[in-house]
């Protein structure tokens, strides 16, 4: 029972604007804001790939809590192969995606006849709303009620069914920098930016003018690109355009592409190759790097996900994204680390190999790594003798 409806009658909550608008209605650069749309802006794809495909990329490991221990299980074969066409790196790249873009990510399950789980098939957002009836959540895919559906929300306001869509509540600055790349795109072709005059010594006629920038254009945007104008009968040009710095044009874009990366998607924008005039971000070393990417931009959606495909385990099993490959830092940093855990022996050389994907040492390695044992004091001498 949900409780999260004020009526018992049908009440759709959208998982996503663009069904009703193209999504510029209300943004104030008058650009169409969607999720196709955002993904053309480099800002918005390059955090959704680095996201998506880091997270999908991470090691999985299955375990059973037992009592106090943790003991790793065999898993089971949908966490290597989710369906027949997606691998694991593939479906969990696409729910990402879907979550990242539209704050929820759906999926079809289907079982076996013993009750299995056998297929998790991602569902295109498009397709999907969701409602409340009868003061229960009612999912639909193209208009029919399905009940085996893996439903993995985003951030959620209280009281409702589905994940807030990152792009919906960023239109504007996403509207923004699409407008920018759109105006640069006209700049560069001169329809944002006239670049000059041709001053005549007489008045000529209108048709005389037209022809005369008419055959200017033609010329310049062929084959006459890169070569000298000539303009007869005492024409002279004169330049009144402006350049791209004038226009703010490199700053708008780079403004909009790190406020996305960085406050939409909790990326550091350069980690995407955003630079930021006068940042105070640094980092001592890759180490920190790493820890802030995962704590501050992955963990949020690695415990979602991990929530999510634990709930499909037996009860009492669950599963765990190993962050690790994603921490390790360089070699000399690494190798400082597991020296200091050696000596303070809460770490085996066996484990340090394991981290390091390194096969165990036989005994005979580990009798020869072995320090030789110390010799017995010498008795003191007798000095009666």
């Amino acid at each position: 029972m949900l409780g999260l409806s004020r009526t018992d009658q049908p009440e759709e909550r959208g998982t996503t604007w663009s069904w009703f608008t193209d999504g510029s209605d209300d943004v104030a650069s008058g650009m169409a804001v969607t999720a196709t749309t955002s993904m053309q802006l480099m800002a918005v794809h390059g955090s959704v790939r680095m996201i998506s495909e880091s997270i999908a990329t991470m090691p999985i490991d299955t375990f059973r809590q037992q009592g106090e221990e943790r003991v790793a299980t065999e898993p089971p074969p949908w966490l290597s192969r989710p369906s027949n066409d997606l691998d694991w790196v593939s479906f969990v790249s696409q729910s990402l995606s879907a979550l990242l873009l539209y704050g929820n990510s759906y999926s079809t399950l289907t079982y076996d006849s013993d009750g299995r789980l056998r297929e998790m098939i991602p569902i295109a957002n498009e397709k999907v709303t969701v409602t409340a009836e009868n003061r229960r959540k009612v999912i639909r895919v193209e208009g029919r009620v399905r009940t085996n559906i893996l439903h993995i929300a985003g951030m959620m306001l209280p009281g409702e069914l589905v994940g807030l869509s990152p792009i919906e509540h960023a239109r504007q600055t996403i509207g923004l920098g699409l407008a920018a790349m759109e105006f640069g795109s006209n700049f560069f072709n001169a329809d944002g930016n006239m670049p000059g005059v041709i001053e005549l010594p007489r008045i000529a006629q209108p048709a005389t003018k037209r022809a005369m920038a008419m055959q200017w254009k033609k010329m310049r945007s062929r084959s006459g690109k890169g070569m000298p104008g000539i303009i007869d009968d005492g024409g002279t040009w004169k330049q009144t355009g402006v350049n791209s710095e004038q226009m703010q044009f490199l700053q708008t874009r780079k403004y909009s592409a790190a406020e996305i990366a960085g406050q939409l998607f909790l990326l550091d924008p350069t980690d995407l190759g955003i630079p930021i005039d006068g940042s105070s971000i640094s980092y001592a070393n890759l180490d920190q790097r790493n820890v802030r990417r995962v704590q501050v931009t992955f963990m949020p959606w690695i415990v979602r996900l991990e929530k999510a495909f634990s709930d499909l385990l037996p009860r009492k099993q669950f599963v765990k994204f190993n962050v690790n490959s994603t921490l390790r830092g360089d070699t000399k940093s690494r190798y400082d680390a597991y020296k200091l855990g050696l000596e303070l022996k809460f770490i085996t050389v066996d484990e340090v190999r394991q981290l390091e994907e390194l096969r165990p040492l036989t005994q005979a390695e580990k009798d020869e790594m072995s320090p030789p044992p110390e010799a017995p004091p010498e008795a003191p001498a007798d000095p009666a003798v």
